[in-house]
């Protein structure tokens, strides 16, 4: 039993690492698509890093449930 406990917890985080990937590789794309420069970006940072802070944060989110509702 604890060999299966094992191999459950292997195969599940093989998921979750697959699923990390997906996301990055998604947002890459979709910073590429809508042609936003993190360069400048991180300058902009400094005068309000609470409104960038939640850009980011959201646009994780918002991926994370898109890849959570096709699997």
């Amino acid at each position: 039993m604890d060999s299966f406990l094992l191999f459950d917890f292997l195969i599940k985080l093989f998921y979750v690492m697959v699923a990390l990937g997906i996301t990055r590789l998604a947002l890459r794309a979709f910073d590429k698509y809508t042609g936003v420069d993190f360069k400048k970006s991180f300058e902009g940072v400094q005068n309000d890093a609470k409104a960038f802070a939640l850009y980011i944060g959201l646009r994780f989110l918002g991926i994370a449930i898109l890849i959570s509702s096709i699997i």
